[in-house]
């Protein structure tokens, strides 16, 4: 299984039925422009889930941890093959401790 790290500001946090669904703006910095790359983590396990809604929300800054699992799914008979990044733990960040900005980007 791949692993990831990723830090951003959160953009998102949805409820589904069995997960939690944060969308997270991270951005790289080109010379003067910042590059905003939005990445969508899921939260499966439950007490990650109350954590993740008791401590963040939109315009927090967090790391997040987890694995990249592949997925296969079906539509009208077409496979497709994806990949789901799985939230395993979080931190949230003190502004300062973050990377660049990346203004008021929203998904």
């Amino acid at each position: 299984m791949l692993s990831f790290t990723l830090t951003g500001t959160v953009g998102r946090i949805r409820s589904g039925a069995d997960e939690l669904e944060l969308a997270i703006a991270s951005c790289r910095l080109h010379g003067q422009d910042n590059d905003v790359h939005w990445v969508v983590c899921v939260a499966r396990d439950q007490l990650l889930r109350a954590s993740v809604v008791r401590q963040l929300s939109a315009g927090s800054i967090v790391r997040i941890e987890g694995e990249i699992e592949p997925r296969r799914r079906e539509i009208k008979g077409v496979a497709f093959y994806d990949v789901v990044f799985v939230a395993k733990s979080f931190e949230a960040l003190e502004p300062e401790l973050a990377s660049p900005q990346c203004g008021e980007a929203r998904p």
